[in-house]
């Protein structure tokens, strides 16, 4: 997406494309589902491998706009990728003939470390919350009818707040927001086996769906816009593979807890986590501020016209 639009319209951009994801990720299954009724399996699998077929056409269309010079460094960075309380130096008008590399970059930025802990902490438990538990809790108390109802509102909820993450270039703030954010994400998680049957979980659900798509795509956007233009690919695949890479061991781990101490506990186990990872982050001034310098010096421009 940096490729494609500009820094300021990041937000916007990736909003829009989270939420296109969203409602593929809705109407998918539907569509799936009535294809399969109608024509078989055998078509609906060829209809999927024409999508993927669809989709490589209109990428070899895409064309990357001009991005900055290689040895940009990331706003309050400096060129061996150690933070600092300022951006590189005013006075020069020329890049640094070498940016840092991942393992300075990874080694050096408290950010990126402190963003990495939480991206661990947090799919740590949304893992086994979706995979494990919540089945599991549908399967006891739901039914089918009732576990497709929560993951349609979580969708919506998703999509909702993909939606409403656009106007993040607007918060003086965003990485907060963002925080704040998953806070709520975790309280609603905790939360859902307890509120009232099907009707409390849904509404729980819902918020949890809303707070976790807009915190990502703030976050995204946010990191996107702070890497270093010739390192941006390798530390959003850091961030992925963070992502990704918790996933088998947070399932492997919610199913041994779910069968021992069964669904309900674990929902408040996993909003737990999420919270203690966000206090931490919170406490980090390298987090608070993030994505908050450009709000800053707009304030100041409009102040001095």
């Amino acid at each position: 997406m940096p490729t494609l639009i500009k820094p300021d319209q990041l937000p916007a951009g990736n909003a829009l494309s989270s939420a296109m994801m969203q409602a593929g990720s809705l109407a998918g299954p539907v569509l799936g589902g009535i294809l399969v009724a109608t024509a078989g399996s055998a078509a609906a699998f060829a209809a999927d491998a024409a999508s993927f077929a669809v989709s490589a056409v209109t990428l070899a269309f895409i064309s990357a706009r001009k991005t900055a010079a290689v040895g940009e460094v990331p706003e309050g960075a400096t060129a061996d990728g150690s933070v600092c309380a300022g951006a590189a130096d005013a006075g020069s008008d020329q890049p640094s003939p070498a940016g840092p590399t991942l393992w300075q970059l990874l080694r050096t930025a408290r950010l990126l470390q402190v963003l990495l802990v939480v991206t661990i902490a947090a799919n740590l438990a949304s893992g086994g919350t979706f995979d494990v538990a919540l089945p599991a809790l549908a399967h006891a108390r739901f039914g089918a009818a009732g576990y497709g109802a929560l993951l349609a509102c979580f969708g919506a909820g998703a999509l909702l707040g993909t939606l409403y993450a656009a106007r993040a270039g607007t918060f003086a703030r965003p990485a907060i927001v963002a925080m704040m954010a998953f806070l709520a994400m975790a309280i609603a998680t905790g939360l859902l086996p307890f509120l009232w049957g099907l009707p409390g979980a849904a509404a729980a659900i819902l918020i949890l769906g809303t707070t976790n798509g807009f915190g990502n795509v703030v976050f995204i956007t946010l990191i996107q816009q702070w890497a270093p233009s010739q390192l941006l690919g390798r530390v959003m695949s850091l961030v992925m593979l963070a992502s990704l890479g918790s996933f088998p061991l947070s399932v492997a781990l919610s199913g041994l807890l779910v069968r021992h101490i069964g669904p309900s506990p674990f929902f408040p186990i996993a909003g737990g986590l999420v919270v203690l990872s966000v206090a931490g982050a919170l406490g980090q001034r390298e987090v608070r501020m993030l994505g908050a310098g450009k709000s800053a010096a707009a304030d100041q421009t409009t102040v001095r016209a």
